[in-house]
């Protein structure tokens, strides 16, 4: 699952690597091709799926990113104390990932439909940029808790 994830999340960043050079038109003017629109869209979809894609990758590698936190940061708080509110923080998360999911529709995105929403310039970007952080959240904690379910059938039948 881990080998799947990190390969899919290379042709996310591959993807958006080599459509970056061709939708810059204006830095890499000399080169050859002109593939307008099919390379936008390909480099949206790519940016679209990369920010599933590094959200189940976080979520599948949280143990590492909480032992680093704990060596940085030390325990602040006594133990007791840690698993309500990191149930309280799943949750609220979580929620916020559903809504911000929803808000930008994230669906349709991560198919590939047509849809009439572009950047609004109007808009406060800080929330903009909320949104898809929570989403990226939203997917952290359903890849943790997935990658949970899905090892808890291999050590039920060890034991």
């Amino acid at each position: 699952m881990t080998i799947a994830l990190n390969l899919a999340l290379m042709l996310a960043m591959i993807g958006l690597l080599i459509t970056s050079v061709v939708v810059l038109r204006v830095v890499f003017g000399f080169l050859p091709f002109d593939a307008g629109m099919t390379a936008r869209d390909l480099h949206l979809l790519s940016a679209y799926w990369g920010v599933v894609l590094v959200g189940l990758h976080v979520g599948l590698n949280w143990q590492i990113v909480m032992n680093v936190a704990r060596s940085r940061f030390g325990v602040l708080l006594p133990r007791g104390l840690w698993e309500p509110i990191g149930w309280v923080a799943v949750l609220c998360l979580s929620a916020a990932g559903l809504h911000s999911a929803f808000t930008m529709d994230l669906g349709a995105k991560l198919l590939s439909r047509p849809t009439l929403d572009m950047w609004d310039f109007n808009a406060a970007t800080p929330r903009f940029f909320l949104h898809w952080l929570s989403i990226m959240g939203l997917c952290a904690v359903l890849g943790h808790h997935g990658a949970r379910l899905l090892r808890r059938p291999l050590t039920l039948a060890r034991g």
